[in-house]
């Protein structure tokens, strides 16, 4: 091949007109896009090898070799026929890896040998991992609910991933185990091109909706061109495999039949079984990566970010019709911090006239809280992970976000330089990787002031407050018979809402539910001469407390608004 590709060059090789020069150039670049298409069938034979050695690697009789070994039992370590096949595919893909790097240059063909075998590997490499990454994380979705459908897509995500886990944990020690006979950094290729793969994958689910959310590998259109699959009939609102992972999560948390638990850190099923916890996450970090993890994370910022938008377009288009009764209501029981007169009437005649509003905000609030949640069982890992693997990495991060931040504080953000932008935004995605970031801490949008939202708010929660109840097992506020009502999710719900505004609008929610017990007890005292607290009202504090520990408030804080006699009284009654 070598002297037939010559002879073709040689008529342009002592080319002088820079006419002659282009064809000379044109002729030249076809001519390597043949040799490179030619010589494609070796990465493939390779990997075809590769699935062999897979095969005989995961025979688990061939072991490795103990220190000592009595005579005896010498033939039984042996396994000749296995060491034999292992030693011949090495072999074979060594002879096929030295023909590569031993080719001759081709006339004025400039090859770098090396750079075309990694190439062609890294070609086949990301073909392979993109299957199975598509082919293995599939799951399938049922439209009927209950208890035991939630189980079964647990049941199948978890076995789902265990299958792909198995499957990258072979093919990357296979890979490994060959670096040194093809004279390349396979470890190093396969990071970087499971990595592309997946980013690839989060900017198609961004893309396709038209997300403003920024990724770590937002320009990832360079190297290997990565193949793309069509949508799969089980999920077809998910344009890849990053997206089946985020639909099958929120699938598995319904709220309608399981519940978060904070002191636990995990989802359950009524009936005490875990749905989605700690080790579900540890399961998708072995399998997909740190990376494939944080691709995770980022998908759920953009749905955080799509609902919160759709909340506000709610309440816009709301207050055209119930803002008056909003203004009424915040007359009626002004000030704060005094009980109204009349406080049961106005409360009820408030919550009536808005209770159209009522179910919106629940579905609103519930997924905003359980994506924010997911999101928190993310870092919980990401931060575990790291402070044992990696934990000099750890603190060097915490001390180039001391510095950034300090430096940020010190100059005009609106003058940053272009490179010092670059930093920020690398101490970002370093944070990011080792679980330094607070998700209840982001600000997802830009928002202008909305006086009528603290009300809104303070009535949603004391209308559902009489509907649920509050189970000691997991520490949490759940709905009664078939009210979906995940109480954790609803509390983070709110908190994310409140924190794209002032800080004032927390204060002020807290004010308003302190008002509304200290009012409901008084007239429970007056009706019914019982020092007792309301079941309503003692769910109305449970959910106040629940708020300044996910928004990591003080508890005294509520002194501020409630006596403390009155805190007291819960405390022994709860």
């Amino acid at each position: 091949m070598a002297s037939f590709l010559s002879s073709k060059l040689t008529p342009h090789l002592n080319a002088d007109s820079q006419g002659q020069c282009i064809v000379k150039h044109l002729h030249t670049q076809a001519l390597l896009c043949f040799v490179k298409e030619i010589l494609d069938v070796i990465p493939k034979s390779i990997f075809s090898s590769l699935g062999q050695i897979v095969g005989i690697k995961e025979n688990k009789s061939l072991t490795p070799l103990p220190a000592k070994i009595e005579v005896d039992r010498l033939w039984d370590h042996a396994h000749l026929n296995d060491r034999y096949n292992l030693a011949k595919l090495t072999f074979e893909l060594s002879v096929l890896t030295k023909g590569i790097i031993d080719m001759e240059e081709i006339g004025s063909l400039q090859m770098n040998p090396q750079h075309l075998l990694e190439e062609g590997l890294r070609k086949e490499l990301v073909r392979q991992i993109s299957n199975a990454f598509h082919s293995n994380i599939q799951f399938l979705s049922k439209k009927q609910r209950g208890v035991d459908v939630t189980k079964n897509q647990h049941t199948n995500f978890v076995t789902a991933f265990r299958a792909l886990d198995n499957h990258m944990q072979r093919f990357q020690s296979a890979i490994i185990w060959l670096q040194d006979f093809l004279r390349i950094n396979g470890l190093e290729i396969f990071l970087q091109e499971s990595t592309r793969v997946i980013w690839h994958s989060v900017n198609m689910e961004l893309g396709s909706s038209k997300s403003s959310i920024n990724t770590p590998y937002a320009n990832i259109s360079g190297g290997v061109h990565i193949p793309t699959f069509p949508i799969t009939f089980d999920d077809k609102k998910s344009a890849t495999f990053m997206g089946r992972v985020v639909s099958a999560l929120t699938r598995m948390i319904d709220p309608k039949v399981t519940l978060y638990s904070r002191h636990l850190g995990s989802w359950f099923a009524f009936d005490g079984k875990a749905i989605c916890d700690a080790e579900t996450f540890s399961l998708i970090r072995r399998t997909i990566g740190v990376q494939g993890i944080m691709g995770v994370d980022t998908l759920l910022c953009h749905k955080v970010s799509n609902e919160l938008r759709s909340f506000l377009k709610f309440y816009h288009n709301s207050m055209v019709q119930y803002g008056v009764t909003l203004e009424k209501f915040r007359d009626g029981i002004f000030p704060e911090w005094r009980p109204p007169k009349h406080g049961k009437r106005i409360y009820e005649s408030a919550i009536s006239k808005i209770d159209k509003l009522m179910v919106p905000l629940l579905s609103f609030l519930c997924r905003m809280g359980q994506f924010q949640l997911l999101r928190k069982m993310i870092q919980s890992e990401l931060q575990m992970q790291s402070r044992i693997e990696a934990p000099q990495l750890v603190y060097g991060c915490m001390i180039a976000n001391q510095v950034t931040m300090k430096n940020l504080h010190e100059r005009d953000l609106s003058v940053l330089k272009e490179d010092y932008r670059d930093e920020v935004e690398k101490t970002r995605i370093l944070s990011q990787a080792v679980g330094a970031v607070d998700p209840m801490s982001t600000i997802f949008l830009k928002t202008d002031a909305l006086e009528g939202l603290p009300s809104l708010l303070a009535l949603f929660i004391i209308k559902h407050m009489s509907n649920v109840k509050y189970d000691p097992t997991f520490g949490a506020l759940r709905g009664k018979d078939d009210e979906s009502f995940d109480g954790w999710s609803i509390v983070t719900g709110i908190l994310t809402s409140l924190r794209q505004f002032h800080s004032s609008y927390t204060k002020a929610i807290l004010a308003l539910l302190g008002q509304y017990v200290i009012s409901s007890a008084e007239a429970s005292l007056l009706e019914s001469h019982d020092a007792g607290i309301p079941k309503e009202v003692s769910n109305v504090l449970v959910f106040m407390r629940q708020l300044c520990i996910a928004g990591n408030i003080k508890q005294s804080a509520l002194h501020d608004y409630l006596p403390m006699y009155m805190m007291e009284m819960f405390d022994r009654g709860l």
